[in-house]
């Protein structure tokens, strides 16, 4: 289909400013820094459409995000911009969340958002954090030790 014959409704990126500038913040309620982070996911996507694949943004239509085009944009995130998981997770989370915002107003749109909600999330170490309890009675044991080294009163 050419540029000129694809309406508006149809083309990908056509409710961005909607789901950045009005659903985020003023129907979802997310927080300023999602909003942010979301932002620069979309805008992450963008360049991935533009600048890697060398699609117009006038001529990508919501057909066209399949389950490959986006699992590509995963790949190309952790090949090409080395990105860590918990990074591309949270883009493909913001592109997926996009999706099911657009096929909650057009359940023609339905079917893309589940395939491309297949997309698999990549797996996150689990980083063990000290309970606070446990950092204070070392730090008050490093104290005492200090204390008995300085003075020799146990």
């Amino acid at each position: 289909m050419s540029k000129a014959s694809t309406p508006f409704e149809e083309l990908f990126f056509s409710r961005t400013m909607d789901y950045l500038e009005v659903y985020l913040p003023r129907q979802a309620s997310r927080s300023g820094y999602t909003q942010k982070a979301y932002k620069q996911s979309i805008g992450c996507f963008y360049d991935y459409i533009t600048q890697v694949l060398g699609l117009s943004p006038l001529s990508l239509r919501y057909a066209e995000c399949t389950y490959k085009l986006v699992l590509g944009f995963s790949q190309y995130m952790q090949e090409k911009l080395h990105y860590g998981p918990s990074t591309v997770n949270q883009r493909l989370a913001a592109v997926k969340s996009y999706l099911k915002y657009v096929s909650d107003g057009d359940i023609s749109l339905m079917q893309i958002y589940l395939s491309v909600k297949k997309v698999p999330e990549l797996s996150v170490p689990k980083v063990q954090r000290q309970s606070s309890r446990r950092r204070i009675s070392q730090h008050f044991w490093i104290l005492q030790t200090v204390h008995v080294l300085e003075t020799g009163i146990a």
